[in-house]
């Protein structure tokens, strides 16, 4: 006698969950800051208001940060009131809070790995003036076509961003005025 039993098996799929960049800008209390818009997410937080991100609990050194796979120590400027990266070269984040894939091994708790963009199509940019700090992003498509070729894609891509902190430029004057003592501040 043989018995045969069949039935269909629920795929599993790993934790994961996606952000865009538009989303990131569109998150209220984010300030257009990828890692602040996370924090809107169920199990993540942050240890204080300029504290690391906290997933589901785990202690912070056990996150794992990438940037188009590359891995990256801290993901944060100034304490965690700004990410290292324009949201405006943000294509997409993924946050895998518990179960992740083998590739990211290297964590403990979970994982942030954030994908830019694969394609400048025009050139551009956007400059942005806060209370604290200023940042912009320049972004332009280089022409690969050979000389007399119909075809018109553009291969290669060139995008540069940067920030500059307030503190670090006014605060000297204060420390000197003030005599406050103080011989370092955050850039």
């Amino acid at each position: 006698i043989t018995v045969r039993m069949t039935g269909q098996r629920d795929v599993q799929r790993v934790s994961r969950v996606t952000m865009t960049s538009e989303e990131i800008k569109q998150m209220p209390g984010a300030f257009g800051d990828t890692f602040r818009a996370l924090t809107a997410m169920p199990g993540i937080t942050t240890n204080g208001f300029f504290g690391p991100l906290v997933l589901r609990g785990a202690d912070t050194r056990a996150n794992a940060y990438y940037i188009d796979d590359i891995p990256i120590l801290d993901p944060r400027h100034f304490g965690g009131l700004h990410s290292i990266i324009a949201t405006d070269i943000v294509k997409e984040t993924d946050v895998f809070p518990s179960a992740f894939p083998a590739t990211y091994g290297n964590a403990n708790a979970g994982v942030i790995s954030i994908n830019t963009v694969d394609q400048v199509e025009k050139f551009g940019g956007v400059a942005n003036v806060g209370l604290i700090s200023s940042n912009f992003l320049l972004k332009a498509p280089i022409d690969t076509t050979a000389p007399g070729s119909q075809d018109k894609t553009n291969a290669c891509y060139v995008y540069t961003s940067g920030r500059i902190g307030y503190i670090s430029q006014l605060f000297p004057l204060f420390n000197e005025v003030l005599k406050l003592g103080i011989s370092q501040l955050p850039e």
